[in-house]
């Protein structure tokens, strides 16, 4: 887990207000959320309600150096992990981290990605509604 934080840009650090603490704590929120996911391509729409971790068992030492005794695990939903494994985007770390300052860019990032993969034809994408869509607010 310190090689993953570390990838994403962060530093390791443990305590209660370091990065290992942080990233247990969001792990706990998305282990207990549940998501649902709708997906269209055209002519075929489905939707899937998914509690997406099923269980996980995570060991956090605190000093971030420290080995563990015992491997963590994290299993996913089945039908979660085929809808990943169906619908994947190779996206690569270092790519996102450039612009880690910014949610949005990330969005915006990732966005574009998936959208080039399926264009067979040119689709011009103009600054302006690019700004547009930066300058979006979400819900």
């Amino acid at each position: 887990m310190s090689a993953f934080i570390r990838d994403l840009g962060f530093s390791v650090r443990g305590g209660s207000r370091g990065t290992i603490t942080q990233f247990k704590e969001q792990l706990n929120r998305l282990a207990a959320s549940h998501m649902q996911i709708g997906l269209w391509n055209g002519s075929r729409s489905m939707a899937l309600n998914a509690q997406p971790i099923k269980s996980f068992e995570i060991w956090l030492p605190q000093d971030p150096d420290q080995r563990v005794l015992w491997s963590s695990t994290l299993r996913l939903d089945h039908d979660f992990y085929e809808l990943l494994r169906a619908h994947a985007l190779p996206i690569d770390i270092r790519a996102l981290r450039a612009f880690a300052q910014s949610a949005k860019q990330i969005d915006m990032v990732l966005w574009l990605a998936y959208r080039l993969r399926n264009v067979s034809r040119p689709y011009p994408i103009s600054w302006e509604k690019l700004r547009e869509q930066a300058l979006t607010r979400g819900p």
